[in-house]
């Protein structure tokens, strides 16, 4: 049987923690591998009609947020050991969706991989995302909705008025004020979760999990690593291979699966 313990004092260092990577992580992924600032591109596209942004990207950070704005409008800030155009960059249209391309290519025309690219983006409130990322800090504030995959690298999201899904290899996720459902499926790394109106569904690998003020129920399949879940309408715990579990505040049926076995 596996012991039962409260994480009060682990929370406070993972909150440091993100405190840390929130300062750190937005420095370009390159730094120190010898690739350097080539030059700073700017590309926009009428949003008119849009409903969702699709993101092809390689390596590289990501902000994105939201605003009272008709347009995309993307900052790409590309880095090299030496400059040169062998890589993409583009932002076009496609019926409803528009499409922004960064460092990686869907024809696969250039392999490199001495290129990366930073992006700050400004999207409408009303734009949904679909991100499909290599590597890189992510942040993103304020969108409609939110599909992310992604291979590794810090994911901060906020302010997210519909369902957001996650799938994560490595890397630190936070999520904050979420409007709607959330699923997360992460193979490693810490997991901190504040405020969901609806269900929140995490499968994990291995890590920490910190969940607060859930209005639906939480759904959580472990690897490993203590969980915390605090203010939430129902918790169910499918399966935990192992690391210490704290429940509290829960107004509907706890049901703990796979804990202790």
């Amino acid at each position: 049987m596996k012991k039962i313990m409260t994480f009060t004092a682990c929370a406070g260092v993972l909150l440091l923690g993100q405190g840390i990577l929130s300062q750190t992580a937005m420095s370009h992924t390159g730094a120190g591998d010898g690739r350097t600032l080539q030059q700073t591109k700017t590309l926009t596209l009428d949003a008119g009609k849009i409903s969702e942004l699709v993101i092809e990207a390689g390596a590289g950070s990501m902000e994105i947020k939201s605003a009272e704005v008709d347009a995309i409008e993307v900052t790409a800030k590309v880095y090299q050991e030496r400059a040169h155009d062998n890589y993409c960059l583009s932002l076009t249209r496609e019926n409803n969706q528009a499409l922004l391309e960064s460092a990686t290519c869907r024809d696969n025309r250039f392999s490199n991989d001495d290129t990366s690219i930073d992006l700050t983006v400004l999207v409408p409130k009303t734009l949904a995302l679909d991100i499909h990322d290599g590597s890189g800090f992510i942040k993103i504030d304020g969108v409609a909705a939110a599909k992310i995959a992604d291979g590794s690298g810090y994911i901060d999201i906020a302010n997210v008025a519909g369902a957001v899904d996650i799938n994560d290899g490595s890397g630190l996720i936070t999520a904050r004020n979420i409007d709607n459902n959330l699923d997360i499926t992460d193979g490693s790394g810490a997991i901190d979760v504040q405020s969901v109106d609806g269900d929140l569904v995490i499968s994990d690998g291995s890590g920490s999990i910190d969940v607060a003020s859930v209005t639906g129920k939480v759904v959580i399949t472990d690897g490993s690593g203590s969980i915390s879940v605090s203010r939430a309408g129902r918790f169910e715990l499918l399966a935990d291979g192992s690391g210490g579990v704290d429940v509290s505040d829960i107004s509907g049926e706890v049901v703990m699966n796979g804990h202790g076995r």
